[in-house]
């Protein structure tokens, strides 16, 4: 059965289950990085929030030899879910009053969602692009985050502009998705327990390289992004340092004093991104660099890389 061929299946058996109230459509969304996912939109009477469930990971499972009629009620039992978990319903996603307070921001890169960016509200930061979304919740044992894409449209419902949202997001990010610095290997030391903490201690490992995120690991590249961070950061180590991109979900903090030449560690962002990261978590192959004592009251962010390809002056950018 081919993939399409599944999406019509899943999507016939859940409208037998569902009834009249609940109408059913097979959508494909293209996502971060040009990404393009299919899914089944679910849209009800009397709520103006239609969510989509993507079937990539169901459909893995059907490989595997999970049977399908198991699949259409762990879907469908989904749905069940997000629809009795979130509380927005019929007009209150149109008041900007209602959902101010849950407009988060997402760092995505530029060059590679062109498409996607003419459908969405974004500020362009050096080769990034900020954008915006309302986060609706977060299951705290597993960090998985529900958000909606905020898109021009949704301005023209709320009568605001860009501007208004990016304040609004900014605002919003450290209190809802707080940012979280911790060593690498603490990190490491923590996804393998006491023990694994205990071996790198006792192996002399310094803790020289930090990752930054936030509280959830999810989409957390963006706490570059907060006001203060930055400058926080750099009042840590009373040095500069070099942001070094992970993913979307999180960047390494390398102090400037531990780190290598810029093409060496540009090498390294490259591989990573080609080997471990994927697509649509990729951010930018680009190494950044922050020295508040250099900039004083003007801090910002400078790409290096674009000074170490071209030899022109590195770009910069602030958020604030």
């Amino acid at each position: 059965m081919s993939y399409d061929e599944f999406v019509s299946e899943i999507c016939e058996n859940i409208d037998r289950i569902t009834g009249d109230q609940v109408k059913l459509s097979v959508c494909t969304a293209i996502k971060n990085n040009n990404c393009k996912r299919k899914g089944i939109v679910f849209s009800e009477t009397g709520r103006n929030v239609s969510p989509t469930i993507y079937l990539e990971e169901y459909y893995e499972k059907f490989l595997e030899g999970q049977e399908i009629e198991k699949i259409v009620m762990e879907v469908a039992d989904l749905y069940d879910q997000i629809k009795t978990d979130h509380s927005w319903k019929g007009d209150e996603i149109r008041d900007y009053e209602n959902i101010r307070d849950h407009i988060v921001l997402k760092l995505i890169s530029l060059e590679k969602n062109r498409q996607l960016l003419e459908q969405i509200p974004y500020v362009a930061y050096m080769d990034f692009a900020i954008v915006f979304a309302v986060l609706f919740d977060i299951d705290q044992d597993c960090g998985q985050i529900a958000m909606m894409q905020i898109k021009s449209e949704h301005l023209s419902w709320w009568n605001v502009t860009k501007e208004v949202v990016y304040e609004r997001a900014l605002i919003n990010a450290q209190k809802l998705l707080p940012y979280e610095l911790c060593t690498m290997y603490a990190a490491i030391a923590d996804m393998l327990g006491e023990t694994g903490q205990d071996e790198i201690i006792e192996q002399g490992k310094a803790e020289e390289l930090y990752i930054l995120s936030n509280r959830y690991r999810n989409c957390g590249a963006a706490a570059i992004c907060y006001p203060g961070v930055l400058e926080m950061i750099a009042g840590k180590l009373n040095q500069g340092f070099y942001i070094l991109p992970s993913s979307i979900h999180e960047v390494i903090i390398v102090p400037e004093s531990e780190a290598l030449p810029v093409a060496e560690m540009e090498k390294i962002v490259r591989e990573v991104n080609q080997t471990y990261v994927h697509t649509e978590e990729y951010l930018s192959d680009s190494v950044y660099y922050f020295n508040k004592k250099e900039y004083r009251e003007n801090a910002i962010l400078r790409n290096v890389s674009d000074q170490n390809r071209t030899g022109a002056p590195a770009s910069g950018g602030r958020c604030s």
